[in-house]
């Protein structure tokens, strides 16, 4: 879900900048980009369940910080869903 969400957070911001500052065009896009995403990786089962980038690429400064300082969850956090108790694990 991350992924598929992450795709169509960022989809709509490119809709939202092309079409001068529209939300509703934005809002259409992230609509669309979620059923095409999420049916895309509806027929991978085994890449959907268990999505996790791999570890030479590179994520952002603050996912860093959270996974190494806030919550040092790891895989984790990309394999179980967001819920207070999993980030409390150890």
């Amino acid at each position: 879900m991350r992924y598929v969400i992450w795709a169509s957070v960022r989809e709509g911001a490119s809709a939202f900048l092309k079409s001068n500052g529209d939300d509703s065009a934005a809002r259409e896009a992230i609509l669309a980009e979620i059923w095409r995403r999420a049916r895309w990786v509806e027929t991978k089962p085994d890449w959907g369940a268990g999505f996790v980038p791999a570890a030479s690429g590179l994520q952002s400064i603050m996912l860093t910080i959270f996974l190494e300082d806030v919550a040092p969850i790891g895989a984790r956090y990309w394999t179980q869903p967001p819920h207070e108790s999993s980030l409390l694990e150890q």
